[in-house]
């Protein structure tokens, strides 16, 4: 035999072991009994993360009755409560919807079209052009997109306008004017799920001061009203026999075609195309601290939001923004409704950065509480916000910025009411805006932005 031809391990100073003998021939597994069952595995079963997500965080009576209670008589203080938003026109005497848990989509959308023709034909978007009526659609198998915060969450009743839909029946959540859910015997808390949808509603909406929502079940329905910033809002059940329900439906319809002060004034909604899909941007009237003058920061998107009935924080950005408010440049603003304390966001940025711009923290740009006292905003003189402060033209003094919400009127900042504690909305405009930690690819991007975060946290308390 050659030395070649030896075993690794009889060759001459060979460390190497023998190689492991081979693997008997794998016997085939043997046919299928065609008389027994074949097994399947069972589905993966996920949890509903959107409705726990929303519990955590919602802090409002509305659901708290495990009940649902009729009304015997048609509920007139929930139509007052409506008209908190603005005044609403009696409903046509001879109103009347035949409306059932089985029997709901169609007859809703009959009444749509009827009071948009009677009252809002001449309804217009920001563009100018007529949206159409507003349309309910049982949507349970469609996922809205476009959340700030990602949810999957899947309404069974959404109503947004006939432009805004897609033809295959999709919406974005920043499109949307209403949710509503469907009881099922399945759920042992359906009113939950339902004021759990309003939660996301207002999360995608930063324009809102209050959001509607419902709940239909066998033996009526529940309408719901949610106000920003406040752990409490109105709701009141009504059976589907009801002589009151084609009523309060109109003036429940009726303030969704016209919110009046339960949508910010400084606020306007604008449709644009992202990544293929229809959503919406923002633009923003803000009014400098210093200088009597608005600027206009405009397609500003919402990027994240939480607690709406309590904070109420919502962040818009624009990457491709090119306002400038006194000379910094606005990327990003904050609305947020703030405690009063001994130092402003502002404040603290501008401490971070005393002795020189820090890596890795936001620069503020603008900072602006609002007053208590309800004003109006003028809408009607925008200005190019992309020119220098000094020469945007001063806004119509008898027509000085709204620096309040329905908020001021619902108590909110009244510091004797234990339950509302005195909060301001803040608007804070930043200059900079990083990427998400999502983006991250590598394990050297993540231990360099680590890095960051540790070096910034060290060098300021060391300055400090």
């Amino acid at each position: 035999m050659s030395v070649n031809a030896l075993p690794p391990s009889t060759l001459p100073g060979s460390t190497c072991p023998a190689p492991a003998p081979a693997p008997p021939p794998s016997t085939p597994p043997p046919p299928l009994n065609p008389s027994l069952p074949i097994h399947k595995s069972s589905p993966v079963k996920c949890p509903p993360y959107h409705v726990d997500h929303s519990r955590a965080e919602v802090k409002m009576g509305l659901y708290q009755a495990e009940d649902y209670p009729l009304c015997p008589e048609p509920p007139d203080e929930f139509v007052k409560s409506l008209e908190r938003g603005g005044t609403i026109p009696p409903a046509p005497e001879d109103l009347k919807v035949a409306l059932s848990f089985q029997n709901f989509v169609e007859p809703i959308n009959t009444l749509l079209k009827a009071i948009k023709s009677m009252h809002f034909e001449d309804l217009r978007d920001s563009d100018g052009k007529n949206p159409g009526p507003l349309v309910l659609r049982y949507s349970e198998s469609k996922l809205p997109r476009l959340h700030p915060n990602d949810t999957r969450c899947r309404p069974d009743y959404t109503i947004a306008f006939e432009r805004n839909w897609t033809d295959d029946g999709h919406i974005s959540w920043p499109l949307i004017e209403l949710v509503g859910e469907k009881a099922s015997s399945g759920d042992p808390d359906p009113r939950k799920k339902a004021v759990s949808y309003l939660h996301y509603l207002m999360t995608a909406r930063p324009d809102l001061e209050a959001g509607l929502g419902f709940l239909t079940f066998k033996a009526g329905i529940t309408f719901f009203v949610a106000f920003q910033g406040i752990p409490e809002g109105e709701i009141t059940t009504i059976g589907w026999d009801d002589e009151g329900l084609a009523r309060t439906m109109f003036a429940f319809i009726y303030r969704l075609y016209n919110p009046g002060l339960w949508v910010k004034k400084d606020y306007s909604r604008r449709r644009i195309s992202e990544d293929g899909h229809t959503t919406a941007a923002f633009d923003l009237k803000v009014k400098l601290t210093d200088a009597k003058q608005i600027v206009r920061c405009d397609r500003f998107q919402p990027v994240y939001a939480s607690r709406p009935f309590g904070t109420r924080t919502h962040v818009l950005v624009n990457p491709t923004s090119e306002i400038y408010v006194e000379g910094k440049h606005v990327l990003v603003i904050k609305d947020q409704l703030c405690h009063d304390r001994r130092f402003t966001e502002k404040e603290i940025y501008e401490q971070i950065h005393a002795d020189g711009s820090v890596p890795g923290v936001a620069r503020p740009a603008f900072h602006f509480i609002y007053e208590e006292t309800p004003m109006d905003v003028d809408k009607s003189t925008p200005f190019d916000s992309t020119s220098p402060p000094d020469s945007a033209p001063p806004p119509d003094e008898s027509s000085p910025l709204d620096a309040s919400t329905t908020l001021d009127k619902l108590t909110l900042l009244d510091k004797s009411n234990p339950c509302l504690p005195s909060r301001r909305r803040h608007l804070t405009g930043l200059q900079d805006y990083g990427r998400s930690i999502m983006t991250v690819t590598t394990v050297k991007q993540m231990l360099e932005s680590l890095f960051d975060v540790l070096e910034c946290k060290a060098y300021l308390v060391l300055r400090d």
